[in-house]
């Protein structure tokens, strides 16, 4: 184990940019907003594909989870669909997919004093996941993910494959995990010809659990010489309610979240609310089942 820690840390800290695929994937999540980000660490289930693919085995029956937040009168959207399976007490399985869509926001030009519409701009990121978990013992699970990238921007479009893998260590009192995603891909080649470069993403955490709390902490990067820190805390009441919180650092600002989990037996209701520097005050609401 010692040897794992140290390849996977030496090549974390070699990394220098984050993935076009990860970042869509996290902005549509709803956990994962509450808490800063910062679960590396932590088994979080299907939203666990957007920062450490080991992190999807986190129940002994299968969810489902769904979300959804709008922007702009909903020119701006973005939306969550995804499962995790456990095959068996070892192993788990899970599929998600993520949409971001810009619509129906006018193209005008100068007439005279006034704004003449020409047309309406478009622009759609989507990108889905299916990914692998296996515990090898209570104190280690390793997990993979195979994704797929698209983004299309009018009569524009490009695609990328993707690859991530990642591990979470039981160290009691402490849980560690380290994520390597949209390693080995291929540049972003558009139809126009245009080229864009991509390099891995690569993220660690560290948590623990203090009665009803779990403290957790984490760092991306570095991206464009940046190291980002985020950390973030989930307050259990009762075994039917949730709250959590969290600070997410979004190139040197700080962004904040918080939120809560209703579980009415099988039956969960997320709201999470989110600081964007882009975007502003964000709410999302998701729905998680088990089946």
């Amino acid at each position: 184990m010692k040897v794992l820690w140290g390849i996977l840390a030496s090549i974390f800290l070699l990394s220098s940019s984050s993935a076009a695929d990860d970042n869509l994937l996290r902005q549509a999540c709803i956990k994962l907003v509450a808490m800063g980000m910062s679960s590396v660490s932590e088994q979080t289930g299907v939203e666990a594909m957007g920062i450490n693919p080991a992190g999807i085995r986190n129940s002994e029956s299968q969810r489902v989870l769904t979300g959804y937040s709008s922007h702009f009168q909903s020119a701006y959207t973005t939306g969550i669909l995804g499962t995790m399976i456990p095959v068996d007490r070892h192993l788990s399985v899970g599929v998600v997919g993520a949409i971001r869509r810009v619509d129906d926001i006018p193209e005008t030009i100068a007439d005279g004093q006034a704004a003449l519409k020409t047309g309406s701009f478009s622009d759609t990121e989507v990108v889905g996941k299916v990914s692998a978990a296996y515990q090898f013992s209570s104190a280690l699970t390793v997990g993979t993910s195979v994704g797929m990238y698209t983004h299309s921007i009018l009569a524009d479009s490009a695609s990328q494959l993707s690859v991530d893998m990642g591990v979470q260590m039981n160290c009691h009192p402490f849980k560690i995990g380290i994520s390597a995603q949209n390693i080995g891909s291929a540049p972003i080649q558009w139809t126009t010809g245009r080229i864009e470069t991509t390099t891995p993403r690569f993220s660690a955490g560290v948590s623990t659990e203090v009665g009803p709390f779990i403290a957790m902490a984490s760092v991306d990067g570095p991206s464009n010489g940046h190291v980002a820190c985020n950390a973030g805390l989930v307050f259990s009441l009762w075994d039917q309610l949730s709250v959590s919180g969290g600070i997410t650092d979004v190139l040197g600002t700080w962004a904040v979240g918080a939120g809560v989990g209703l579980k009415l037996e099988s039956f969960s209701v997320i709201y999470a609310y989110g600081q964007s520097p882009d975007l502003g005050d964000t709410h999302k609401i998701g729905f998680e089942i088990g089946l």
